[in-house]
């Protein structure tokens, strides 16, 4: 009897322990699950209003606006970092110290991107459980802004990885970017009849501001479409020879990238014998 005594206490008691511990094991999971919703709404409540305020900056190009928000930003409790990023996944700005613990744009952003929607999942960064959320930073009509536009010309074989990479960055900052070179001729404006076979030189052009657009040209997407519906507006000026043209007419900023006078245009057949011996002279 004693014995089955002693049996039923320490069934009671493992009984009454289980329970106790399926109760804590609920309780702290329910906490658990409440804390993550509140951390969750929290996060998107942040992370769409950031968005909202970059999108002028971006638009504008002014990433000393962009640092000051992130700064003010990132002085509340318990977050990690802020980054704003370019759609090639490059930091536009960022946090210091975040960087390396992302080693790169975050992978959510290509959902976001896709997607055009806020996507945001916990995720392991070294050895902390870390939620991040990425938004997409849109314009007014729900266009993503950071999308540029590059253009480049065709004929033109031996443009440089660094003039390309310096157009785009001056792209991204929110300007229109040209590469060119400064002429080094003696440049001559003539008069009427300019088709003669000797046409009369009028005045001599200061060279000191001259300069030779080439190819690449790069855009924000936002900036080169706002700039061709105003085109499309008015019928002054008569057609643009490039898309700079276009902006500039538009009264958006466009800059000059240095570029090299390797990169010329093979239009004529001297052009294509001059390319055949840079062709051999760099290969």
């Amino acid at each position: 009897m004693k014995i089955l005594s002693l049996r039923l206490i320490v069934a009671l008691i493992l009984g009454v322990t289980l329970v106790s511990l399926a109760s804590s094991w609920y309780e702290v999971r329910t906490t658990k699950d409440s804390l993550r919703r509140e951390l969750e709404s929290k996060a998107e409540t942040l992370g769409q209003g950031l968005a909202a305020s970059a999108e002028s900056s971006l638009l504008a190009g002014d990433t000393a606006r962009l640092e000051q928000m992130v700064q003010r930003s990132n002085n509340r409790d318990h977050l990690l970092g802020i980054g704003i990023y370019g759609r090639d996944g490059k930091p536009l700005v960022e946090t210091p110290g975040l960087g390396p613990l992302l080693s790169g744009a975050p992978k959510l952003m290509a959902d976001a991107l896709v997607g055009n929607r806020t996507v945001s999942e916990f995720v392991r960064l070294g050895l902390k459980r870390t939620h991040m959320l990425v938004a997409p930073i849109r314009t007014a009509d729900n266009i993503v802004v950071g999308e540029i536009i590059l253009i480049h010309d065709a004929a033109r074989p031996f443009v440089s990885r660094g003039t390309i990479d310096a157009v785009i960055a001056r792209a991204r900052a929110g300007v229109g970017a040209v590469a060119a070179v400064p002429t080094s001729d003696t440049l001559k404006e003539v008069g009427p009849g300019s088709h003669r076979p000797t046409p009369r030189i009028t005045r001599t052009v200061d060279r000191e501001r001259i300069w030779r657009a080439q190819t690449p040209q790069g855009f924000p997407r936002q900036m080169l479409r706002d700039a061709y519906a105003q085109l499309g507006a008015t019928a002054n000026g008569g057609a643009p020879s490039d898309d700079a043209e276009v902006c500039e007419r538009a009264g958006f900023p466009v800059e000059l990238i240095p570029d090299s006078p390797y990169n010329f245009k093979i239009t004529t057949a001297d052009d294509f014998r001059i390319a055949e011996a840079l062709a051999r002279e760099l290969r």
